[in-house]
């Protein structure tokens, strides 16, 4: 019964978003309900969970199908370390990564150190977020400048 109330619990507290159509680009993350400035958004993701988030390289892709490479590069915003995608596979995802991008986000990232080393990203409200509203993060701060100018033209200044 314990797992029960538990879920019951996390439920109540911690759920706050579902995907669903987006105004701004096909599937998007919205608010189940109001989600004040603060807010921690996710907090079942990347290093909270048992699951960590691998970088793979263009080496580590070569061995893929192509559809499968197609995805990754598709849907993974790479960093100065590869494509990030979760331990479990791409089924595994997390809704935080369906997040659309805006100039003003409602969503900031901090970054949560383990043992003072690189950690994992957790999703705050940057604002206070009405329900129906759609969540958003600004790409333009997930990676090297050089590489979403390449890949997101469309993104701009």
């Amino acid at each position: 019964m314990e797992k029960k109330e538990n879920l019951i619990k996390n439920l109540k507290n911690n759920c706050f978003c579902r995907l669903g159509q987006s105004k701004i680009h096909g599937v998007g993350v919205l608010a189940t309900k109001d989600i004040p400035k603060g807010v921690k958004i996710f907090q079942l993701c990347n290093g909270e969970t048992d699951q960590d988030i691998l970088d793979l390289e263009e080496e580590d892709l070569r061995g893929l199908n192509e559809g499968t490479t197609d995805y990754i590069k598709s849907f993974m915003i790479k960093n100065e370390d590869g494509y990030p995608v979760p331990e479990k596979g791409l089924n595994s995802i997390n809704i935080s990564f369906f997040l659309n991008h805006s100039h003003t986000p409602n969503v900031i990232h901090e970054i949560n150190l383990i043992n003072n080393k690189t950690g994992y990203l957790i999703a705050v409200a940057a604002k206070d977020v009405r329900k129906g509203e759609e969540l958003t993060e600004d790409y333009r701060t997930m990676a090297p400048k050089e590489y979403i100018e390449s890949q997101f033209p469309f993104l701009g200044e």
